[in-house]
């Protein structure tokens, strides 16, 4: 089964904007990414309102605010 990363973001958010310029350069070629606007999904605005951005592995939290290389690989590892 693919593994499936997905990024909730709003508009606008710098925050959300730096994590996704370092979690593209470090993902390119390697694996695909779903951006999930959470303003326009009332489930995620609900469960992650003010917490963007977050980086999801499947349904798992990988890390939130900033993005963490080394979290996401360990998430990757153990869902190998």
């Amino acid at each position: 089964m693919p593994l499936e990363l997905t990024l909730i973001t709003r508009d606008p958010c710098p925050l959300c904007d730096t994590f996704k310029t370092a979690l593209l350069a470090d993902i390119s070629g390697k694996m695909g990414l779903t951006i999930a606007d959470i303003d326009s999904n009332p489930r995620l605005k609900t469960q992650f309102d003010t917490r963007v951005p977050v980086l999801l592995l499947g349904d798992h939290v990988v890390c939130e605010a900033r993005y963490q290389p080394e979290r996401l690989r360990r998430a990757i590892e153990g869902s190998l």
